[in-house]
């Protein structure tokens, strides 16, 4: 088991929503994120970037004993089926306004879903949202404002986000060697959040689905390329995302499963992902 501190960080988390089963309260409401905020702080997480709000949702509560809270709001994306409940669209002349006006609100970080699955729902197939020249448009947008950009992706269109110059880059499994130099170069974060992809990937793997060589390819080159990441400069994130609420450490230590020593997995959960989410 790592050694891990009680000042643990999750940085991929949704508050509003119950992202698998049933929800424990009405979604969006302060209650449901008194629910999990608890589920967390229980678990030592005394800070969480929520990676995608339902549209209209209560602000999150705070208070001694709850996690601090960095908000995304909801996310930036276009008027497509894929997780369509977490967006107002956002047409893509609208896009770089769109950033503009959320940092001027005061947003630190927003969401962009940066690519998304067609109509066959394959999501290691995902292809962007907005074209990557208009992505780059909004993240020099949003940082000449302060603010910084968390890109979802899934897809073979990651090494180019980070060329557009997103901050962290949500989920990655594409990244390779030579974008996490790139990223890495000018300190940039990563959130494999790999206790959600083997919950995808791993029951396919097991019971022998035809893509499974395929799958276990996808997940050992995911882990060559992490296993280079914190030495190349990138700072690697603990974030569960899909998974149960102060679940922090079980990502934590896939992490090291993956790659990561044991201090950097441990840093990737606290003080390494503290520094970087709250950086001016």
């Amino acid at each position: 088991m790592l050694d891990l501190d009680t000042e643990l960080v999750d940085a991929h988390v949704h508050l509003t929503f119950a992202p698998r089963g049933a929800s424990p309260a009405p979604p969006g409401s302060e209650e449901i994120q008194a629910v999990y905020l608890r589920a967390h702080a229980g678990a030592g997480v005394t800070l969480v970037r929520d990676c995608g709000c339902l549209p209209g949702s209560e602000p999150p509560p705070h208070g001694p004993g709850l996690p601090e809270v960095i908000p995304c709001g909801e996310l930036v994306a276009p008027d497509i089926p894929f997780l369509a409940q977490l967006r107002v669209p956002v047409a893509p002349d609208r896009l770089v306004q769109t950033g503009r006006e959320r940092i001027q609100a005061g947003a630190r970080w927003i969401k962009l879903l940066a690519d998304a699955p067609g109509s066959d729902g394959n999501m290691l197939a995902a292809v962007p949202t907005y074209p990557i020249e208009l992505i780059a448009d909004l993240c020099s947008a949003v940082h000449e404002l302060g603010g910084r950009v968390a890109a979802h992706t899934t897809g073979p269109s990651a090494p180019a986000l980070v060329d557009a110059g997103a901050d962290s880059i949500e989920h990655g499994g594409w990244l390779d060697a030579e974008a996490v130099a790139r990223l890495g170069a000018r300190g940039g974060g990563w959130t494999p959040t790999l206790s959600t992809a083997l919950l995808h990937l791993q029951p396919l793997i097991d019971s022998g689905h035809p893509a499974a060589p395929h799958l276990q390819r996808h997940l050992d080159h995911l882990g060559a390329t992490l296993s280079g990441a914190v030495a190349a400069g990138v700072v690697v994130l603990a974030g569960t995302d899909e998974c149960a609420a102060g679940s922090v450490r079980d990502e934590a230590e896939l992490l090291h499963r993956f790659g990561l020593t044991e201090a950097d997995a441990a840093a990737a959960a606290s003080h390494a992902a503290r520094a970087f989410l709250i950086a001016a």
